[in-house]
């Protein structure tokens, strides 16, 4: 008797050549549409050499290391090239059909199915995905066929990289783009890949090095106002990265190129991004005066489009002076402009003035703004995602968790893709505050992201508030180092950028320190002068939270500012701040586990575990009434409506150490 095993027929055996092809596990529709028929599967999985696969409608081999009988190369290519064109009917993920036209050596197709793939893991989120299908779709395409269409890959090969912090794959493709446009003397493209090279290199020297290289080719190569657009385009690019050394390196080069044109509309807007990098520089005066000379060129040469540029300017300057409400007066008469301005700039007012608007506590009138911006489909992403940022705060601060999460985790995906430093702080900030009492850990990561971004900017001024936030956040979780780094972080913003903000959150995080040190007298101090300061700088949610920390820091209430601090949280609608500070009003001061009982602590640990009344019997051994009881005395004790606020409450008074 033989031992081989029986021959198959010719079709199942077709269908086989087609499964071995094929990697993990096969669609059986792509199998089908690419020729194999229903009654040869059937054969191989009665056979064994197919079986049914983890996921519905799949098979995978029996054996995917045996022996493949491998085909001749022409038959491989007829079979790979029938499998990628069933793919692309089918409908099936892009990288599929990719990779077997690849394997086919169908190189044109190959790489427009890359690219394909590439655009769909970008649409998804996936960016690691993006930049390995982008890099095989690079691999089948050579220079010499449509060069165009490889500058633009290569350019989402630079966006992909930077979006998984793979910052050397997106200067290798800078660099390449800058080889090729020198090779083609394509200087606008070389003059942009240098400016994207500097942004994102890491030495000084270098930076300056290539900033310097693309001013001389824009100046030496590019029509004057054309290169001086170039140039404002690269330091809008790096004021957003917050690196205003560098930004006013190639601004100086703008400068000089407004002045050798002689127009009024340049010289102004050119003063204008002066007085920008000297308000974010902390140079007050000079930005004042830079700020009147935009205004002044503008208004006397009648234009428009540069008037409500330079009262943007002017808010600007007000914002980092840590005027709001001068800042928002601005923004209302840059409004007035932009309705004549032929730019369409207004959407750009309205984003910031829901900024100032929402700092200085007029939620009511940033929302109007944000609405007006995100509503409007000619907004570009940035202005929408700035938008509904602002949107996002006030939803956190309202207690809004579902509508929070889900406009500023866009938002702040919208603010890495363009590099937009300042803007992440604040989305950190509101995230931070919208996890820190459901996820501390998740909470604890978005302070130590505005610590980490910090060190790679020039800030002054926007990182304030996330890290006040943040080091409260750090002191519950006993993690003094990075308190103490927030502080020194503030201390270097102060001395060169002096505000009642910045040393209103200085003061506060020093009663922090002082509260872990053990000496309440002077933590009450601190949080008294914090209070003050942001009270002077018309602040209401840092002055709110200055009153609300008074529980945690262990201070008695009441103290003289939370009858102003109550007025505000509930003018303002912001539930989580207000139910702390109400409590702080009607409580004794609750400072240690040991006011309650071993069963009360005991409950209020399981109910921050997220345990039903059921489930506490069930661990405890007791029924769900007396569960019920022990929680109702629980509430009663700490004059808590509800078990979130329990819950709240003992975290605020760090009974749930070690609990997250």
């Amino acid at each position: 008797m033989s031992d081989r095993p029986p021959q198959r027929p010719a079709v199942a055996e077709a269908a086989l050549e087609l499964a071995r092809l094929c990697p993990g596990e096969i669609p059986l529709a792509l199998l089908l549409e690419a020729g194999a028929s229903g009654e040869a599967v059937n054969t191989l999985l009665t056979s064994g050499d197919l079986r049914p696969g983890d996921s519905p409608g799949c098979v995978r081999l029996a054996q995917p290391d045996g022996p493949a009988g491998d085909p001749p190369w022409p038959r491989r290519r007829e079979l790979h090239h029938a499998l990628a064109e069933a793919a692309t009917r089918l409908r099936l993920t892009p990288a599929i059909a990719a990779s077997h036209y690849e394997a086919a050596l169908d190189l044109p197709r190959a790489r427009a199915a890359w690219s394909r793939a590439a655009q769909a893991a970008c649409a998804s989120g996936d960016f690691h995905a993006a930049h390995t299908a982008v890099d095989r779709a690079l691999a089948n395409w050579p220079w010499t066929e449509d060069p165009a269409g490889r500058v633009a890959l290569l350019r989402e090969k630079a966006r992909c990289a930077r979006q998984t912090s793979n910052t050397s794959a997106a200067r290798t493709a800078w660099k390449e783009l800058a080889e090729y446009a020198a090779d083609t003397a394509d200087t606008a493209l070389e003059v942009e890949a240098l400016h994207q090279m500097a942004g994102l290199a890491n030495d000084p020297a270098r930076v300056q090095e290539l900033l310097v290289a693309a001013a001389d080719l824009a100046e030496r190569a590019l029509p004057p106002r054309e290169a001086f657009r170039h140039l404002l385009t690269h330091v809008d690019h790096l004021a957003n990265r917050v690196r205003i050394q560098s930004a006013e390196t190639s601004l100086a080069r703008a400068l000089r190129l407004a002045e050798t044109l002689g127009d009024p509309a340049l010289r102004s807007e050119a003063l204008g991004w002066q007085a920008l990098l000297a308000a974010m520089s902390g140079r007050h005066q000079e930005a004042t005066r830079l700020a009147d000379e935009s205004l002044r060129l503008a208004l006397s040469h009648r234009l428009p489009e540069q008037t409500a540029l330079a009262y943007r300017r002017q808010a600007n300057v007000e914002e980092y002076r840590g005027r709001y409400g001068d800042e928002i007066a601005a923004h209302n008469r840059a409004l007035g402009y932009c309705k004549t301005s032929r730019t369409g700039d207004r959407n750009a007012c309205l984003a910031c003035l829901s900024y100032a608007c929402f700092r200085a506590g007029r939620w009511r009138q940033a929302l109007s703004s944000a609405r007006a911006v995100a509503n409007d489909a000619a907004s570009p992403p940035m202005l929408k995602a700035m938008a509904d940022c602002i949107r996002g705060l006030i939803a956190a601060f309202r207690g809004e968790r579902g509508p929070a999460l889900r406009l500023l985790e866009p938002a702040l995906h919208t603010f890495r893709a363009d590099d937009a430093v300042g803007m992440q702080f604040f989305a950190h900030w509101g995230l931070g505050f919208v996890h820190h009492l459901g996820d501390r850990t998740t909470a604890l990561g978005h302070g130590d992201a505005i610590r980490s971004l910090w060190r790679e900017t020039e800030d002054l001024h926007d990182a304030a508030p996330g890290l006040l936030f943040a080091g409260a956040l750090y002191a519950d979780a006993g993690l003094r180092d990075r308190l103490d780094d927030c502080l020194d972080i503030l201390l270097v913003m102060a001395e060169k950028n002096d505000l009642d903000e910045t040393r209103g959150a200085l003061a506060a995080l020093r009663a922090e320190q002082l509260r872990l040190d053990h000496r309440p007298a002077e933590a009450a101090a601190s949080l008294d002068l914090a209070s003050t300061r942001y009270a002077a700088a018309g602040l209401p949610v840092e002055q709110v939270w200055c009153e609300c920390r008074r529980g945690p820091l262990g201070l008695p209430p009441p103290s003289p500012g939370v009858a102003t601090a109550l007025s505000l949280a509930t003018r303002l609608g912001m539930r989580p701040l207000l139910a702390r500070l109400r409590h702080g009003a009607q409580r004794p001061s609750a400072t240690s586990v040991d006011e309650l009982t071993p069963r009360q602590h005991e409950m209020v640990t399981l109910l921050a575990s997220g345990l039903t009344s059921k489930e506490i019997a069930d661990r405890l051994g007791l029924s769900p009434r007396t569960v019920e009881m022990h929680v109702s005395r629980l509430l009663q004790r700490l004059n808590c409506r509800t078990r979130s606020e329990a819950v709240r409450l003992a975290s605020e008074q760090g009974w749930l150490a070690g609990h997250d």
